[in-house]
């Protein structure tokens, strides 16, 4: 969406990522507004790299600030008390989302938890909630319905989600397999940081790319499943772009 932006002639061109925006504003959900900010914040900054593309980050500035300053003119104090809200609502003890975040946080710790106790090697793949309840910490469990009333209820057979695809890895994998993963990591990023720094002629690609793999990364912060498309996608993606440029530095190498 946001790549429609430099790809595009018309005034049309902004709109995908202004309903992208909206869209995840008004779906209330916490995780998915910070993710798209920094996301959206990623984008913009990368731009001022290129003359070309300096523009965009002016008008962006721009639209901000006077659209930004109108609904603060027109309903400031709803505005103010809904960013605060969704600042605040991480608490353990905030009202309306204590018992999620008790929940979630609490099934992390017991991850954690089980990761110290097999950090070498881990306790095997999908094996991490089978032993995760038995670390389970008290401020979690109390009068929390989630985790009495399913997770722990010996007549339910679901498992509770990891909820951190991190945690996950060093519970169920260990330190050697979390190193290795954490080198991928590294190495995407790379590859796509690299060439925008550069300015490459298919910077944009990699920009795109780069924004793509930082929300995925900080979406597993909150889940815990490979099986992210998102993050298949633009690995394909970054494996076409990098093919060729592969072959070329081999060729003119030999």
């Amino acid at each position: 969406m946001l790549s429609y932006i430099l790809t595009h002639k018309n005034l049309l061109k902004y709109l995908p990522a202004i309903l992208v925006f909206v869209f995840t504003f008004f779906s209330g959900s916490r995780a998915g507004i910070f993710i798209i900010v920094v996301q959206y914040a990623l984008f913009f900054i990368a731009l001022i790299n290129f003359s070309k593309w300096q523009k965009y980050v002016v008008k962006t500035i721009l639209f901000t600030v006077l659209g930004g300053g109108i609904l603060l003119l027109l309903n400031g104090k709803v505005i103010t008390n809904y960013v605060v809200e969704k600042a605040t609502s991480f608490a353990l003890d905030d009202e309306d989302h204590t018992y999620s975040n008790r929940f979630r946080l609490g099934i992390v710790y017991a991850n954690f938890q089980v990761f110290k106790h097999n950090p070498i090697s881990g306790v095997g793949l999908g094996q991490q909630a089978f032993l995760a309840e038995d670390f389970y910490p008290a401020w979690a469990v109390k009068d929390n319905y989630e985790l009495e009333e399913k997770y722990l209820n010996p007549k339910v057979k679901d498992f509770p989600p990891g909820y951190n695809l991190y945690v996950r890895i060093l519970a169920e994998s260990g330190l050697v397999s979390f190193s290795i993963f954490l080198v991928l990591i590294g190495l995407i990023l790379y590859l796509c940081i690299r060439p925008v720094l550069l300015k490459d002629p298919m910077s944009i690609y990699y920009l795109i790319c780069l924004v793509g793999f930082v929300g995925v990364l900080l979406n597993w912060l909150k889940m815990e499943t490979f099986r992210v498309l998102t993050f298949c996608f633009n690995l394909a993606f970054l494996l076409f772009l990098t093919k060729d440029k592969k072959i070329y530095y081999r060729t003119q190498q030999n």
